[in-house]
């Protein structure tokens, strides 16, 4: 599965990345359909269940999304109108990621959704940044960005790439 060390600690140690408040689990990053088509055949495998859920745009997603693309409000409010509806991961009733296990995520690598792949990493107009995510041991151990890329098994490269397949798949690039 390629289980990164970095994220089986934090796995043992932080809330993680794999992990939310239930209270603001309606915040989590949408699932594009491409995402899905990847992932679905190993969900059952990794958890067993459906790994995927509707959930309902509200304004606080909808600004949160608005933030992380900026310059494409207009595609963002295309893509979750309020009202309406979008796919994301299932969370057990404590805000875990149902595909998170004792060691991480137990979906392979190569299928995982991209948004997950490239946490803490953001891209935004080619540039490269890191999330300032306190329960994080990457963005703890790590005070530099080739520190934290190195950390998650990332090039430049491949982040941009990565950041490139995520834009793509929602229609943003």
């Amino acid at each position: 599965m390629n289980i990164l060390p970095a994220c089986v600690r934090c796995a043992a140690k932080y809330s993680t990345c794999c992990r939310t408040e239930p209270a603001v689990a309606h915040l989590c990053f949408p699932l594009s359909e491409a995402e899905w088509q990847r992932i679905a055949p190993h969900a059952a495998e990794a958890c067993g269940r459906p790994g995927r859920t509707q959930e309902e745009n509200t304004e606080a997603f909808a600004q949160a999304m608005k933030r992380l693309f900026p310059g494409y409000a207009a595609r963002v409010a295309e893509l979750f109108p309020v009202p309406g509806l979008r796919w994301r991961l299932v969370t057990t009733p404590e805000g875990a990621c149902v595909f998170l296990g004792p060691e991480g995520c137990r979906l392979p690598r190569s299928v995982r959704p991209w948004y997950c792949l490239l946490f803490p990493i953001w891209v935004q107009n080619g540039r490269l940044d890191a999330f300032d995510a306190k329960e994080c041991v990457v963005c703890e151990e790590n005070r530099t960005l080739p520190g934290v890329l190195a950390a998650v098994g990332l090039t430049e490269e491949e982040a941009k790439a990565l950041a490139a397949a995520l834009y793509k798949d929602w229609g943003l690039g």
